[in-house]
């Protein structure tokens, strides 16, 4: 939708400024907690003038990765248009209810099972033997700051350099429901995918490369 509104002036960079005011807005008019949704990335462009802002809304602190919004606002500080991917807050609240239990009892294995799931559909073999050898270590994510697995001593034929980057996401459903998944992030000869899978339904529910 598009909106007048204006986002308010004070002691911060604009960039600041906007992304706090346009996470109250969407508060609003999405009827979701402010505490659910945090800037991914924004920028002003110096030529035009306009701040792009991008969210994403999250439960517990981990993302639900493609409920996002994207807003742009002028050099007058007004929002200009947005758009936005968000689930209800019934959604939410039901997935913080139930599904994050179930992502924070996760052992260790967990995670290599969802490398067993990807790897079978993408149509590469990757055995209990193979997964037995690979080694877990945590980290935190660059971007997020969550923190993530680095599994590592994968087979080249799955993952290049051995390793795959293993994370805990929610994902929103085309009934508008969240559930829990794993992200995993692996890098091949020729592609380079971006996986959620669904441990419950042992089903990679997205796909990108």
């Amino acid at each position: 939708g598009t909106t007048s509104s204006a986002v308010p002036a004070g002691s911060k960079t604009k960039v600041e400024i906007v992304g706090s005011a346009i996470i109250e807005m969407l508060s609003v008019e999405c009827k979701v907690p402010a505490s659910n949704i945090r800037v991914t990335s924004a920028y002003s462009d110096a030529a035009s003038g306009i701040t792009h802002i991008y969210l994403v809304q999250t439960v517990g602190g981990k993302d639900v990765a493609n409920s996002v919004a994207n807003v742009n606002v002028d050099s007058s500080n007004r929002v200009i248009s947005s758009s936005h991917s968000f689930a209800p807050a019934a959604s939410l609240a039901s997935a913080a209810k139930d599904g994050t239990a179930s992502l924070e009892s996760s052992d260790n294995n967990t995670a290599k099972d969802a490398i067993s799931v990807l790897a079978a559909y993408i149509g590469i073999q990757l055995g209990k033997p193979e997964l037995d050898k690979a080694t877990l270590a945590t980290v935190d994510n660059v971007v997020s700051g969550q923190p993530q697995l680095v599994v590592e001593s994968l087979p080249a034929a799955f993952a290049i350099d051995g390793l795959a980057k293993v994370s805990r996401e929610f994902i929103q459903q085309s009934d508008g429901s969240v559930v829990p998944v794993w992200r995993v992030v692996v890098e091949q000869q020729d592609h380079w995918w971006n996986a959620h899978i669904d441990l419950a339904s042992q089903k990679v529910v997205s796909l990108s490369d």
